[in-house]
């Protein structure tokens, strides 16, 4: 096979806007899944795994009840475009129109430097649907023009960490935030495109 016959295609939906904002316009659709904006009705999904000490973990949250994920829900149901220092934030979902399983996210950091994170329910984990949302936020990102992404991950987060490592991050530094050793990972991207 050769290299172009193995990048991955850049999925629809990834467009600017006139005035230089990354959007999401629809959905980011892959073979499986879809990322969208956030609908109010995804309260009860988000509440399955926002609340799950098992999932919540390693993300720099707390375990929510139904009023702290309503309200996290709020914030991010006009988090499908971004100028610099802010978050694009999409509910990951089944492509058969399933509950939402996950969230994928994506801070502009500048114009060529991005933050992404990443978050999905415990029945769904180990299924390789992390990696497919996380590729296709990627490629969005590589279509706005993002040559730098990187991910902090909490050093005990091994399954996260693995993640990083198989779609071509390389971990760059460790630190410690707020009494949590975190290691941070970085992704080059060359072109619109991603190599899976």
């Amino acid at each position: 096979m050769s290299q172009s016959d193995e990048v991955a295609e850049r999925p629809a939906g990834s467009l600017n806007d006139q005035g230089g904002r990354w959007r999401v316009r629809g959905a980011l659709d892959t073979a499986r899944l879809s990322l969208r904006a956030h609908k109010r009705e995804d309260l009860d999904d988000l509440l399955s795994f926002h609340s799950d000490p098992t999932v919540t973990r390693y993300i720099p949250w707390p375990v929510r009840d139904r009023e702290a994920t309503r309200l996290a829900l709020e914030s991010k149901l006009h988090q499908d475009s971004a100028n610099e220092g802010e978050w694009i934030v999409l509910a990951v979902t089944l492509q058969n129109g399933g509950p939402v399983i996950g969230e994928v996210l994506l801070k502009r950091v500048n114009d060529d430097v991005a933050e992404m994170g990443y978050v999905l329910s415990k029945s769904y984990q180990r299924r390789g649907y992390a990696q497919e949302a996380v590729k296709a936020l990627l490629n969005a990102a590589a279509g706005w023009g993002v040559s730098r992404v990187v991910a902090r991950v909490d050093d005990r987060n091994v399954d996260s960490k693995s993640l990083l490592v198989k779609l071509g991050f390389a971990s760059v530094s460790h630190e410690i935030i707020n009494n949590t050793a975190v290691q941070t990972y970085e992704l080059i991207i060359y072109g619109e495109r991603l190599i899976p």
